[in-house]
């Protein structure tokens, strides 16, 4: 092969619930030529953009690819933000803790590395022991436990009021949407200047939910969206490419979640495209 291309991502890219032939990462590599280019697949199911550019770091870099694309959509961008999905999630079964980046000035810092492990996890008395679980946007202590609360803890009474009735939530600076802005806008300019300074082309793709097809004026995710444009950083909206294909075929499922062989080939489609104009305006020739 003469080029080499490497994706990452989570389930979508990765291509669950549909045969290896049917994954975006085969159909585009069949859409750029089939010999000519080698497409390597590094999406992993339940993946936030942080685990992304963690994976370039550990697994990618090293084989030393002519174009990175890293393709999210924008539930992504929240799961960057957790230290427990499983909080987030609890039907994933997923036992386990992730790394969290938080910024030190302007600088990305990672939190609970090395990550808990199962082990450690159940083997606290509450939740509100686990490490870093402040960081955690999805847990609240309204749902669980308080100290001053012991007196009511065998209350069927008391734990079904909570339940019916949660106190509000206060917001915690540390999992606040602006936070989540700012960590985003440095791990993706962290991302580009790395795949840049190991000599491959960086390429970030936004790929759309069926969410993003509600109405003309709610086209995409717009955290995703927004935090690129900030960061003035280049990207490719594929949003265009599913919407050409008839919406009771792009997913596996009727209410929409992975892309189904004839969604994985449209996008595939379009982004070809886009790597081949890249790489053509790369080369030597054509300066």
């Amino acid at each position: 092969a003469s080029y080499r291309i490497a994706l990452l991502g989570d389930s979508v890219m990765f291509g669950q619930e549909v045969p290896f032939e049917d994954s975006l990462g085969y159909q585009l590599e069949i859409a750029l030529g089939g010999s000519e280019f080698q497409v390597l697949n590094f999406g992993v199911m339940g993946y936030g953009v942080d685990q992304m550019y963690l994976r370039y770091e550990k697994d990618v870099r090293k084989w030393d690819p002519d174009v990175v694309i890293l393709g999210f959509i924008g539930d992504d961008v929240v799961r960057s933000m957790t230290v427990y999905p499983f909080i987030r999630a609890p039907e994933w079964l997923m036992p386990w803790s992730k790394p969290r980046f938080v910024l030190q000035g302007k600088d990305l810092s990672l939190l609970n590395v090395p990550t808990a492990p199962p082990e450690r996890i159940f083997s606290v008395n509450s939740v509100q022991e686990l490490p870093f679980i402040h960081y955690d946007p999805y847990y609240c202590d309204c749902d669980w436990e308080r100290s001053y609360w012991k007196f009511f803890y065998h209350s069927y009474v008391f734990r079904s009021i909570l339940s019916l009735y949660p106190l509000y939530q206060v917001q915690r600076d540390e999992t606040s949407s602006e936070s989540r802005r700012e960590i985003h806008r440095e791990i993706i300019k962290t991302f580009v200047d790395k795949v840049k300074s190991a000599g491959s082309i960086p390429l970030i793709v936004l790929l759309p939910t069926k969410e993003s097809y509600l109405s003309p004026q709610a086209r995409f995710h717009p955290a995703g969206d927004s935090i690129l444009r900030e960061a003035d950083i280049d990207y490719f909206d594929a949003t265009s490419c599913l919407e050409r294909v008839d919406p009771h075929k792009r997913y596996v499922r009727p209410n929409g979640g992975h892309y189904s062989r004839t969604g994985n080939g449209a996008i595939a489609q379009c982004l070809s495209k886009y790597v081949l104009q890249t790489l053509s305006s790369r080369r030597p020739d054509s300066q």
